[in-house]
Order: structure tokens, then C-alpha cells, then sequence
């Protein structure tokens, strides 16, 4: 398949991770879309940001879209491991090592029993279709 990461990886829809908690993603990068791609009525959504500034490139800021919504990356906390140690960044979401959010660089609930998670296309799950940085992988859990 021409521009998927491996065929595995798009034909596992489903992982379950554990007992308590379930991921679902289809496993397909999404571009991460950069402020200046926004239309005005989009930009009037995140009227919390300083639109000038991002103008004149004094502040940046970066969206994508899943399941016909925009948001914002800014709004989801980092996924930190516990084994980093502590850190007093009020932006992470410390987990256990062993937690089924390991492995994905962000995680918003939008509930006590749910929520998104991201994770950037990087590395060894990136190629010349998918630049570090440039795409994310979305999936949503459930407990």
C-alpha cells in the first residue's frame, strides 16, 4: 500500500491493551496542521490565541483534524513515563510504565472513562511519505 506505514499496522484497527482499558485507531497518519492553514472561521474557534503574534512568527501554534473536528495540540498534555522521574511540568500526564498509554506522546480525556490520545510519526515509524513532526496518529480509549 503506497503511503501507509506498514500493511499491518492499517488492518489492526483495534488494540486492546488491557483488562481495564481499550484503544481503538485505524492506525493513519493525519497531518498536523500548522495556524496559517486555518480559515477565519476557524481561527475564531481558538480565540484564546494571539493571532497577531502567530502572524509575525513571535508564537506558533498547531492543530489536526479527527473525526470532523479541529483541535488544538496545545490542548493535549504530554503522556510522561514514570520512569523519567517526577517532573512539575503542569502540561504531562504522568503514567505508570506499564500503563496502555505508554507509547503515545499525548493523552485528553473528554471524560472520566474516555478520551484522545496522539502520537507523532517518527522514527522508525516514519518514511519519505510521513516527515517527523508532520503527522499524528489519533486513537480514542475507553474504560
Amino acid at each position: 500500500m503506497s503511503g501507509t506505514l506498514t500493511d499491518t499496522t492499517l488492518t489492526d484497527t483495534t488494540t486492546t491493551t488491557s483488562d481495564d482499558v481499550r484503544i481503538i485507531t485505524n492506525n493513519v497518519p493525519r497531518p498536523v496542521i500548522d495556524a496559517w492553514e486555518l480559515t477565519a472561521k476557524e481561527r475564531a474557534e481558538f480565540d484564546y490565541l494571539d493571532w497577531a503574534k502567530i502572524e509575525q512568527g513571535e508564537e506558533s501554534a498547531t492543530f489536526f483534524r479527527y473525526k470532523g473536528q479541529l483541535h488544538d495540540l496545545s490542548d493535549i498534555p504530554a503522556v510522561w513515563p514514570e520512569r523519567f522521574g517526577p517532573t512539575a511540568n503542569p502540561y504531562t500526564q504522568t503514567v505508570r510504565d506499564d500503563s496502555p498509554f505508554t507509547g503515545w506522546d499525548g493523552i485528553a480525556p473528554d471524560s472520566f472513562f474516555s478520551g484522545i490520545l496522539v502520537r507523532y510519526v517518527t522514527g522508525a515509524n516514519s518514511d519519505y511519505t510521513y516527515p517527523d513532526g508532520e503527522y499524528i496518529i489519533v486513537g480514542r480509549y475507553y474504560c
